[in-house]
């Protein structure tokens, strides 16, 4: 068993790690998978599923209704034609499991943002660590403004905190929660260390 599948083993228990570790560095080498790329193999179906859900591929087909290109509005299909890419971290994430074997994602954030040329990137680590916090006791959600209070408890600026941080892959905001109450966040599900949702 190799590395890449030891972490998805003990991350996603009673999944087909192996074909689960196939999809994943497929698409960690070029930020995009095709269906073509992907058919054939083992569980493909439930695999797909799973890393939709834990938002570790997202589909590039965006809902005609929401035209949003919020992680929620993706759909997901199962066929020819279909593509689907990796958000940065995860491909850090990804990268980093097949050397270690282990699902270390605020390491593989870290990674991420040095190669992104980031000036503050421990900050920013400890400003999506407590963002994590926060929104695992909401359903994966954050609300804009607690998002500001933490990037203000930290010396950073909100706007460009949250714009790094949906250029990276940690939070999207949500189709649906553009309410009265303001923007509402999703927190990507693969960044935590056992699974969410």
């Amino acid at each position: 068993m190799g590395r890449l599948e030891k972490a998805l083993k003990a991350r996603f228990p009673g999944e087909n790690s192996s074909s689960l570790a196939e999809i994943l560095l497929e698409a960690s080498l070029k930020g995009v998978v095709s269906y073509e790329d992907l058919e054939g193999l083992e569980d493909l179906e439930d695999l797909m599923l799973l890393a939709h859900r834990q938002r570790l591929l997202i589909p590039l087909r965006i809902s005609a209704v929401l035209r949003s290109l919020s992680w929620d509005s993706r759909i997901l299909l199962l066929k020819p034609g279909e593509t689907y890419e990796m958000p940065p971290v995860v491909r850090f994430l990804v990268r980093e499991a097949e050397k270690t074997g282990k699902w270390l994602p605020l390491k593989a954030l870290l990674q991420c943002l040095l190669e992104l040329g980031e000036e503050k990137p421990l900050t920013i680590v400890k400003a999506t660590r407590m963002i994590m916090m926060r929104a695992a006791r909401r359903n994966l959600k954050i609300r804009a403004e607690e998002v500001e209070r933490i990037a203000s408890k930290l010396g950073l600026n909100a706007g460009s905190l949250i714009a790094k941080l949906k250029g990276a892959g940690v939070l999207s905001p949500c189709s649906r929660g553009f309410l009265s109450r303001g923007i509402l966040y999703e927190v990507n599900p693969s960044l935590y260390r056992k699974p969410r949702l």
